[in-house]
């Protein structure tokens, strides 16, 4: 595989590995004597320089980065601010060591999770391997009148009367042809004829994964936030929670995380539909204690009053808010719910009555002991007490409520 091969093939999925940025240009001259690979440019106008080293980036091969990372660092005028990315087929443990030292970045072709395999079968591929056979093409139109676009083996064995073996092997076939995007093993997402000629890309709807799982799961945390519109932050992580504990997988440039809950918390989801696929997701009023509970999944404390604040906004049913509070088992979810409603009413920023917060604080146990905040891992144990929640109020005002400021 030779570094044009890479490189051209970035360039033609740049938005996919390096969403936001724009291309500059590809082997610019600088200062007569370096041609970097990729130079992308961000929203700010801070430059990215992308190296591209074909094979094993190993101690070698360092050197000569550390040279062009030197010219970049020393042109003139210099550039705004540097980000010196190098991405390699591989990359050693000691190669990697030395070049953050430096702040250069070391991306493998594996952590973008892309495979040698894929970049061969977009420069080689031969015309006539796209080619249907009737039985994929009545396949294909199946699955294409569906509403939901996932298949998996069994729906093929199903509808074609076909042996296990010869299901796979037609799905992995399909693949390969790229009318078919693997998730995991055995479940399929069908890229319709009109997603991308001649290479098609699949739906990124990343609830639509939500599909493929078998046991009982439902989105929730920030994922089910931003699906009922309390938050507008984007994250790379889906997450999905479930009773047993559960690996976590990549597809494409999102990574699936399970979070696994006791089964006195396992409840408040509902149906709905992606792209005709039945998914489970959070209620709403689930979806923010979830967050209350575990805030490192949401993206802390100001991200979780930010969701609070726009949950009571748009008038969530705080009845079922406080009711849910009750079943989840957990007194520091209570206090922090009594906690945040009442700082944001006294703030002026939402209305929020005496009697609704009277009917959380019954919630609470004679004597409960102080929760935190915020996570003591990252904001410390020390802050003052809150009296009538019993909240120690490790996370400062100001880091509180930055979310809703800049909002």
């Amino acid at each position: 595989m030779s570094e044009e091969e890479i490189k051209s093939y970035l360039v033609a999925h740049l938005e996919e590995f390096f969403p936001g940025l724009e291309l500059v240009g590809t082997e610019e001259l600088l200062m007569n004597r370096y041609r970097p690979d990729i130079h992308l440019r961000d929203e700010n106008n801070n430059d990215v320089i992308i190296e591209i080293v074909a094979g094993e980036l190993n101690k070698r091969k360092v050197g000569k980065i550390l040279n062009y990372y030197s010219i970049i660092e020393n042109l003139r005028p210099p550039l705004k601010k540097i980000r010196f990315i190098v991405i390699g087929e591989r990359i050693c443990e000691d190669a990697k060591r030395i070049l953050r030292r430096f702040n250069i970045e070391p991306i493998s072709l594996r952590e973008l999770n892309v495979s040698i395999k894929e970049i061969k079968r977009y420069f080689y591929r031969e015309d006539l391997k796209n080619v249907l056979t009737p039985m994929e093409s009545d396949l294909l139109s199946h699955i294409n009148d569906r509403e939901c676009k996932l298949v998996d083996v069994d729906q093929v064995k199903e509808y074609l009367n076909l042996d296990e073996k010869y299901a796979s092997k037609m799905l992995e076939r399909l693949e390969e042809k790229r009318y078919l995007e693997r998730i995991i093993r055995g479940k399929y997402l069908f890229m319709p004829l009109n997603y991308g000629y001649e290479e098609r890309y699949p739906p990124m709807n990343s609830l639509i994964v939500g599909g493929v799982v078998d046991e009982p799961y439902y989105f929730g945390y920030l994922t089910a936030n931003r699906y009922h519109g309390f938050t507008s932050q984007y994250s790379p992580k889906a997450y999905l929670c479930t009773l047993k504990p559960r690996r976590g997988f990549m597809w494409g440039n999102s990574s699936y995380v399970f979070v696994s809950l006791i089964r006195e918390k396992f409840f408040g989801y509902m149906e709905a539909y992606v792209d005709g696929c039945k998914v489970s997701v959070a209620e709403p009023e689930k979806a923010v204690l979830d967050s209350l509970d575990k805030s490192e999944y949401c993206g802390g404390v100001a991200q979780v009053l930010s969701i609070l604040y726009k949950a009571l906004s748009v008038g969530i049913d705080r009845y079922k808010l406080a009711s849910y509070a009750g079943k989840m088992g957990s007194n520091s979810v209570i206090q922090r719910l009594g906690y945040m409603s009442e700082i944001l009413s006294d703030k002026g920023l939402i209305d929020v009555d005496e009697s609704f917060l009277q009917s959380i604080y019954q919630l609470m146990p004679e004597n409960v002991s102080n929760t935190h905040l915020g996570p003591v891992s990252v904001h410390g144990n020390r802050g003052p007490v809150n009296r009538r929640w019993r909240v120690v109020e490790n996370v400062d005002e100001e880091t509180r409520y930055s979310e809703i400021e800049v909002k």
